[in-house]
């Protein structure tokens, strides 16, 4: 009897203190009214840490560098690119997707429901045009899908913070 009381009280301590602890978190880094706001008026930082071809391979990015700025009227980027070009030149300098510029023909929809924000945008690099479908979460987890001219579709998968 007295091995149960103990067993009992044990449990109902550690329930407590569990359910207290909870309920002290702080809320989310990266709420969805602070995404909101950032997509209209701030700056939003994102680093990738998987990449993956039109064709399905999937490529993980934890040790390269990466990026993607976003501000309401400029997008900056530099992506490590891995898949087929589609027009043979020398002009892609490092390989890299790399742009730097004002977004060109940008929606932004917002869907409070999922609590998810979907832009997309063209941007001119120094020898290619960029189309960008970029899917940000309240969580802070990002998508980004690319697409030129001259090379095949690529996918992103990553973190964001808003400055």
């Amino acid at each position: 009897m007295y091995r149960t009381n103990t067993l009992l009280i044990c449990l109902l301590i550690i329930f407590a203190s569990t359910s207290l602890s909870a309920q002290n978190d702080p809320p989310s880094k990266n709420s969805y009214e602070q995404l909101k706001k950032a997509i209209e008026t701030g700056e939003v930082v994102m680093s990738f840490n998987q990449a993956s071809t039109r064709r399905g391979a999937t490529v993980s990015l934890e040790s390269s560098g990466n990026s993607l700025i976003l501000t309401p009227q400029t997008s900056t980027g530099d992506l490590p690119y891995f898949g087929a070009t589609q027009v043979l030149t020398s002009d892609f300098g490092s390989g890299n997707i790399e742009f730097d510029g004002t977004t060109e023909r940008r929606r932004v929809k917002y869907n409070d429901k999922k609590q998810q924000v979907q832009i997309s945008y063209s941007v001119k690099g120094k020898s290619d045009s960029y189309s960008c479908s970029l899917t940000l979460f309240a969580g802070g987890s990002s998508n980004l899908s690319v697409s030129s001219v001259s090379r095949d579709r690529i996918s992103y998968r990553g973190n964001y913070e808003i400055r």
